[in-house]
């Protein structure tokens, strides 16, 4: 990776299939195309498959066998154990099913103190149906002080904190997965949030949006300033469709 800078991106693809890598190269090419981020992106697999454009896209690719782990899905509250976050001082984390559409730069330039930067749910009428069983668990922190003027809570697809920080925050967060029933890492994350666990700040709301209309039917919606788009929740086939076209529209 050579010098390291002052701010990194890192993204986890565990899997090589059902979609996992190609939804993480259109992550990774809205980053560095869309972006214009030129900074260090730090991509975690736990399979060694060639993946030739990484080099193009100057990702530092760290392959891992989280075999310790009980569920896989909760590799990032565990990612310490196998990079030295030190070499950098900001970090934003963001799930591989996500659209960067603006500059990073005010995302990082927010970052500060032993703040976890996190961004709200979007506005969307989760009511109206329940993606993966969610409505019960939502529900429970709609009126809780940190969520305020979000409908849905928070969103652990993204989040930012200094790296002097990062250990503590992924400690205190594995000690509430323990404790949470459904042992999800995003799950905990709120739990820990939302019970002042740990001192949180928000992103600006308009910063994460859903492009989603209903769950068959997306449209980008250029028009306006959000950075992070997260094309969820639906099956990979269908945030590969969407994200490729969305994409290709602003390349």
């Amino acid at each position: 990776m050579g010098v390291a800078h002052e701010n990194l991106v890192v993204l986890i693809c565990l899997g090589d299939k059902n979609f996992n890598v190609d939804l993480t190269l259109l992550s990774l090419r809205s980053i560095r195309q869309v972006s214009k981020y030129d900074g260090d992106i730090l991509l975690f697999t736990d399979f060694d498959k060639d993946i030739p454009e990484l080099s193009s896209l100057k990702v530092n690719r760290l392959v891992v066998s989280p075999d310790s782990i009980d569920d896989p899905r909760n590799f990032r509250i565990y990612m310490h154990k196998y990079y030295d976050f030190s070499q950098h001082e900001r970090i934003v984390y963001m799930d591989f099913d996500i659209l960067v559409m603006k500059k990073l730069d005010a995302v990082f330039k927010k970052i500060e103190k032993d703040r976890v930067f996190y961004c709200y749910a979007p506005k969307m009428p989760w009511d109206n149906w329940d993606a993966f069983g969610a409505n019960d668990y939502i529900a429970k922190y709609r009126q809780a002080p940190v969520v305020k003027i979000s409908p849905t809570g928070i969103c652990s697809g993204v989040f930012g904190i200094s790296s002097k920080y990062l250990l503590k925050l992924l400690k205190k967060w594995a000690k509430v997965l323990d404790k949470t029933a459904s042992q999800n890492d995003q799950h905990a994350f709120n739990e820990l949030l939302i019970k002042g666990g740990y001192p949180c700040q928000p992103f600006p709301n308009e910063w994460f949006e859903y492009p989603l209309q209903k769950p068959d039917a997306r449209k980008l919606r250029s028009t306006n300033h959000f950075i992070f788009y997260h094309y969820n929740p639906v099956s990979n086939p269908m945030k590969f469709k969407h994200m490729t076209a969305d994409l290709n529209e602003v390349v």
